[in-house]
């Protein structure tokens, strides 16, 4: 897995926390901070599932995910560890401190980009009660389960 670096994820959270800015625009912008076309992928995923994760937190009682899944190639989802991917780490980080201290306009259009969070409104929607529920763990698309994979695992 290739290494992010803070400040890179910090730009990133100020690109996807830009209004007025459409996908295309957003992927391209992240483009530019990384070149390897899975890292822009973790930057425009991680981040906002990071606020999204933050904000639940501050808001409901209930359990919050510790593991998300990805496929490999050959088709298997895996479970992992939150905490194995640096930049959700990092991002959770940056989400708490822009909760406590703003810019709240960042911390919303951030929020709003979560799939944890539309999943929450989507049960909230639904009359569901979410308090002393469980959260599951986001499924990715787009970012391979074999950068999180043991190299021996990920090749097979």
């Amino acid at each position: 897995m290739q290494h992010i670096p803070a400040e890179t994820i910090s730009q990133a959270i100020e690109i996807l926390g830009t209004n007025g800015t459409d996908e295309d625009q957003i992927w391209d912008r992240l483009c530019r901070l990384v070149e390897d076309p899975i890292s822009v992928g973790r930057l425009f995923v991680w981040p906002p599932e990071a606020f999204g994760y933050v904000l639940i937190s501050h808001s409901w009682e209930i359990g919050l995910p510790e593991t998300f899944s990805a496929c490999s190639a050959n088709g298997k989802w895996h479970e992992f560890e939150l905490k194995c991917e640096p930049v959700f780490v990092e991002s959770v980080q940056i989400a708490t401190q822009i909760y406590h201290n703003g810019p709240r306009e960042v911390y919303s259009k951030m929020a709003q980009r979560s799939a944890l969070l539309n999943s929450m409104n989507n049960t909230m929607e639904a009359d569901s009660p979410v308090e002393g529920g469980q959260l599951n763990g986001p499924a990715l698309a787009g970012i391979p389960a074999e950068i999180y994979l043991p190299s021996a695992e990920g090749n097979g």
